[in-house]
């Protein structure tokens, strides 16, 4: 299996012990575990082809991608039957032959892989699922299947996460300090490995860091260097069996937003309603960092007569500004005043403070 540092993901090998039958369903997940035994079948018997109810309950299962499973249908009428067709409920199943004749009292074999790794969103961080699918007969004359034999299995997931949507808000500075947020994940299967791998690649790294038995944290970073805005990116979890064939990857979704490394506060003036003509003004705050290798190198604004003026230092080591707007139109209307500020390493940012208003006539 390769590996590369551009793809960013971190493979911890599990060490698989000969002889393994047991593993824990406990700890860290064991309140989210789901233990009702699935039940069974009551309609074995579809359009007079009958199944063995026991073969369609799996029971307790480890999770894979290739289940395999064999129904012998029986043919309990005295007239033949031709299926021209058989089809899964859901996409996570591969049966052969999709075409059966099956004489009066006769029997024939049908061959079912079952995807058990397929699962939604809200089963994400759960260690026991149930799960089933159901293998529908299209009979010769029908136009449409119909419901057929139901299988049923209870999954052990081989791994769960605790969350599968993680927020970062506005904790992230553009250049800043590193910021990670982290997720448990738990392993509850003999495996070979375990990947996260950050989708895509540039936008941030993944760690899995173990903490216990079979559990992890998972510690997530956006890169430093994403541009000032909104970001989202991916994380995906994907365990590897012990023969080394990769298993369908659980979800992380990463979102947040970079900030800029000078701020104003607030970023929005709202004056309200204003007589015409008038003038309204107001304090502004312009965070830098700490330190003489920032500094504002211009203001600007796209209306006239706007001035801004220095007051002084701000509480936290920021800069207050006064600005006084003039208003002299109807209606409402916006200005927006920006500060180019340099820093070291000729860097600049641009932070613009809106201005809103109201015009009314005396």
């Amino acid at each position: 299996m390769t590996r590369t540092a551009s793809t960013r993901w971190v493979v911890i090998g599990l060490m698989v012990v000969a002889g393994v039958a047991a593993y824990a369903l406990g700890g860290l997940f064991a309140d989210k575990a789901v233990t009702a035994p699935a039940a069974i079948n009551s309609q074995p018997t579809v359009g007079g082809l009958f199944v063995e109810p026991t073969t369609l309950v799996l029971g307790e299962v480890q999770e894979t991608a290739s289940h395999p499973l064999r129904l012998e249908i029986r043919n309990t009428t005295s007239q033949p039957k031709k299926i021209i067709d058989i089809q899964g409920s859901c996409g996570c199943t591969e049966i052969e032959p999709r075409e059966l004749t099956l004489p009066p009292g006769g029997t024939g074999t049908v061959s079912v892989v079952i995807d058990l790794t397929k699962r939604p969103y809200s089963h994400s961080g759960v260690s026991r699922r149930q799960f089933s699918v159901r293998v529908d007969p299209v009979f010769a004359g029908d136009f449409a299947p119909t419901p057929g034999w139901l299988v049923t299995a209870e999954v052990l997931s081989a791994v769960t996460v605790d969350v599968t949507k993680l927020g970062f808000a506005e904790g992230c500075v553009h250049q800043g300090e590193s910021v990670t947020r982290r997720v448990r994940v738990a392993t509850h299967v003999p495996l070979g490995g375990l990947e996260a791998e950050v989708v895509p690649a540039n936008a941030g790294t993944a760690i899995l860091v173990p903490t216990g038995s079979g559990q992890y944290d998972l510690a997530i970073s956006p890169n430093r260097t994403l541009p000032v805005g909104p970001f989202q990116f991916t994380v995906q979890v994907r365990p590897i069996t012990p023969n080394w064939k990769p298993l369908t990857a659980i979800p992380v979704e990463v979102s947040g937003e970079m900030r800029p490394t000078v701020r104003a506060f607030p970023r929005t003036v709202l004056f309200g309603e204003v007589e015409t003509p008038g003038m309204a003004d107001a304090e502004v705050v312009l965070t830098l960092p700490p330190g003489d290798k920032w500094r504002v190198g211009r203001i600007e604004s796209d209306s006239e007569g706007t001035k801004v003026v220095a007051v002084g230092p701000a509480p936290d080591g920021g800069v207050r500004y006064r600005i006084e707007q003039p208003v002299t139109k109807l209606g409402d209307q916006q200005v927006v005043v920006s500060f180019a500020v340099l820093g070291p390493e000729d860097r600049k940012e641009t932070v613009r403070v809106e201005l809103r208003y109201h015009g009314r006539a005396k």
